[in-house]
């Protein structure tokens, strides 16, 4: 199936503005870093939403161009949109289950080697602070990711698994860059790249099936950063590859059960 122009021509436009963000990541502050693993380069989170903007408000008709913008802004406030307390059991506990799963099995292999596996880091108010932060930046990536080129695709027909599979290759390869700024090698971000599809499939299925909702999306977006920094030592014990494998196995419940 050919990917739309419009949605063909966000990807090339989200990315040539990110490239001066990258760059400048790059070589005003090297190596600097917003949180744990979080590089300078993460300031591009707000690009997905201001590109769909402005594409949004050069629609040639002035109907469609008021329509489009309403359409995506209303994304911010469409909680409504969720159709069951269980889709909102979903999108809330699935990272939360999905860090238990792969602490399981991290801390299995750690034993094996006589490693000793540190706690989770403590839920306090900073945690409400770093939630609400990730939340907003979320909303910065998903208005665009969902509610501009998710909902492209699915008005030119693509299935749930057809669209999360477009979008989590695309979402994947525009984090490799920032990703290497921050010091991760070709074998991590191999395993982060399953891990950010399988999320991407889970997030369209919900996307179609919870609502439409763009919200249901930053708060899965949202709940996997805040699982990742309240992972053992600030996230540096998140392993991709137990991560990619259990969140690969769980993507498919949705598309085998439901």
């Amino acid at each position: 199936m050919t990917i739309p122009a419009d949605v063909a021509l966000y990807f090339a436009v989200v990315t040539a503005l990110s490239v001066p963000i990258w760059v400048a990541a790059a070589y005003v502050r090297p190596g600097a870093q917003i949180l744990p693993g979080i590089p300078l380069s993460a300031l591009a989170a707000f690009t997905p939403a201001i590109v769909a903007a402005m594409l949004e408000s050069t629609h040639p008709v002035a109907s469609a161009r008021a329509e489009g913008m309403w359409r995506l802004f209303a994304g911010t406030h469409d909680v409504g949109r969720l159709r069951s307390p269980w889709m909102l059991a979903v999108d809330v506990l699935f990272h939360p289950i999905l860090a238990l799963l792969a602490y399981g099995s991290i801390r299995a292999s750690r034993n094996a080697r006589s490693l000793p596996m540190p706690q989770f880091g403590k839920i306090d108010s900073t945690t409400v602070q770093l939630f609400a932060m990730f939340l907003v930046a979320a909303f910065g990536e998903e208005l665009g990711w969902t509610g501009y080129a998710r909902s492209k695709l699915a008005d030119a027909g693509y299935s749930s698994l057809e669209a999360g599979f477009v979008m989590g290759l695309f979402q994947a390869a525009w984090h490799w860059i920032p990703l290497t700024q921050a010091g991760r090698n070709a074998r991590w971000i191999a395993w982060w790249t399953l891990y950010c599809l399988s999320i991407a499939l889970v997030r369209s299925w919900l996307f179609d099936h919870a609502g439409p909702s763009v919200t249901a999306a930053a708060v899965l977006h949202a709940t996997g950063n805040l699982c990742w920094q309240l992972f053992p030592v600030q996230g540096s014990l998140w392993d991709p590859m137990h991560f990619g494998l259990w969140s690969c196995a769980l993507s498919a419940v949705p598309y085998v059960f439901f």
